[in-house]
């Protein structure tokens, strides 16, 4: 669950899609678990370094928050997340 909230709270579904499907600004991830190419490694490098159009996160993101997003990444039931909690007024 806590990849899934961090998918979600670090705009990666704004690129990605909410449903990991892709979108005209990044490719689909969906699949991503059955893609043997894309080792936990790779995907931990493509995180934390960008690439083309993808910005690194590599600031924003610590060791154990790629690691949520990778098992995120790779669960074949992946979870939804909660809706964003409501700002406080």
């Amino acid at each position: 669950m806590a990849g899934a909230v961090l998918y979600r709270d670090k705009g990666c579904g704004f690129c990605h899609g909410a449903s990991l499907e892709g979108t005209k600004k990044a490719p689909a991830l969906a699949e991503i678990r059955k893609q043997k190419a894309m080792t936990n490694e790779k995907i931990s490098n493509q995180i934390l370094d960008g690439g083309t159009k993808m910005p690194p996160f590599r600031e924003s993101l610590s060791d154990e928050e790629i690691q949520q997003l990778i098992a995120f990444l790779r669960s074949k039931n992946r979870p939804v997340p909660p809706p964003p909690a409501a700002p406080q007024q």
